[in-house]
């Protein structure tokens, strides 16, 4: 999986999708002037529902990955999963309720060798 920082690097076939998203009024974005923010949505599972764990750490390990980096700065799991079940609501609205720049967005699967039996 390819994490790009900027949207137009990102090919459109990717299932990872990153979207430019605005600020407005008061926002984290404010209080980290020096920082590009991005808000990791937590990853659809597209397995069986026993798989959740795997997407959950994909999640954890691309907001890792993402926080050391520098001159970026990555808002907390926990604020980003509070909108999972929010209905009607975009990755544009999201990333202005959280004041970030940027909102990715995917989905994972695994993929296991057929069980011979």
């Amino acid at each position: 999986m390819d994490i790009h920082k900027n949207a137009r690097s990102c090919p459109a076939s990717r299932e990872l999708l990153v979207r430019r998203v605005g600020r407005q009024g008061w926002s984290v974005a404010e209080a980290a002037a020096d920082r590009t923010l991005v808000a990791v949505m937590p990853l659809r599972n597209l397995g069986p529902a026993e798989d959740e764990f795997f997407a959950a750490g994909i999640t954890e390990e691309i907001i890792t990955r993402l926080a050391k980096l520098a001159g970026l700065g990555v808002v907390s799991g926990g604020s980003t999963s509070a909108f999972r079940s929010v209905e009607g609501m975009g990755p544009k609205e999201i990333g202005e309720e959280l004041g970030v720049e940027f909102v990715l967005s995917g989905s994972v699967q695994w993929a296991r060798p057929p069980v011979s039996g």
